[in-house]
């Protein structure tokens, strides 16, 4: 198997999944953060809570269906293909009928503006059919995809198929660009009114574009980086009390982190870290 993909495999009483991750092409890094492949089998319908990350994911469904459900637990979308979600500060939650095989692809959201050409504010917040983005000749592709050969076949599929779109992208602004790098290097940490002054443009006018181009405002995305920035030192088990992650993450205080954090989760710290399962998502409580 090609040294750029990891084969994790998974059996617990939730079911039987092989996910394998492939670092993409060095054409593509600048775009997409990460290539994944998913099989599951054998367990019994299952709901996830998807915590927000800071990508926009492009998923390909081959068998078996996905249901998006609202927080009263009624199901809101029944995904029977391919679907793009778009930037969101809040938890998904995601059901399974304990059978999956499919492919994810996780954009950055300026890569993902580049590559499926579209204004992110459009699918803000929303779960939205691939082909609806893509056009008709997605359809095509998912099928391609489910009877390749093998893992490194699909995987070669769709990065031709990512490059060639990258070829006749979407143009970026190079001011949101910088200040889209900015956070990111910062962790969410900066200060919007003093990037903007970096950035020699008014913060309206900054939110304006960053809405446009990444989905959300300035703000909203510094919020969901620092997030990710706790979430993944959370996870690392290396954190020594929850006041001192709160501090190296920016956040006022131990209370403002906790706050943070139910609002983007729907849980607490060590609720969610109880409930985490071994793909990265996380088990829903019962409905």
């Amino acid at each position: 198997m090609d040294v750029d993909i990891d084969r994790v495999d998974h059996s617990s009483e939730h079911g039987r999944w092989t996910l394998w991750r492939k670092r993409p092409s060095a054409p593509l890094r600048p775009h997409v953060i990460e290539l994944e492949g998913y099989v599951e089998t054998g367990g019994a319908p299952l709901v996830r809570r998807e915590l927000p990350f800071s990508g926009i994911p492009l998923i390909l469904v081959f068998e078996h269906r996905f249901s998006v459900f609202g927080d009263d637990g009624g199901e809101r979308v029944r995904l029977g293909q391919g679907f793009v979600a778009g930037l969101t500060d809040q938890p998904t939650l995601v059901g399974s009928p304990g059978h999956a095989f499919c492919m994810q692809v996780n954009f950055t959201p300026l890569g993902a503006r580049r590559i499926l050409r579209l204004d992110l504010n459009e699918i803000a917040g929303l779960v939205v059919p691939a082909d609806a983005v893509l056009g008709a000749a997605f359809r095509g592709l998912e099928e391609r995809l489910a009877h390749a050969a093998d893992w490194p076949q699909r995987f070669a599929i769709i990065e031709r198929y990512l490059l060639d779109r990258l070829d006749h992208g979407a143009e970026l602004t190079p001011l949101v660009e910088a200040g889209y790098a900015q956070l990111l290097a910062a962790g969410g940490r900066l200060d919007i009114a003093a990037l903007a002054g970096k950035l020699e443009v008014s913060r309206k006018h900054l939110s304006t574009l960053f809405r446009r181009e990444v989905g959300m405002a300035p703000k909203t995305v510094a919020r969901l980086l620092r997030f990710e920035t706790a979430l993944a030192a959370l996870r690392s088990g290396e954190v020594r009390s929850l006041a001192d992650l709160a501090y190296a993450c920016g956040y006022a205080d131990q209370s403002h982190f906790n706050g943070e954090f139910r609002a983007m989760s729907g849980q607490s710290p060590t609720a969610l870290l109880r409930a985490s399962l071994p793909d990265g998502s996380v088990l829903a409580p019962p409905r």
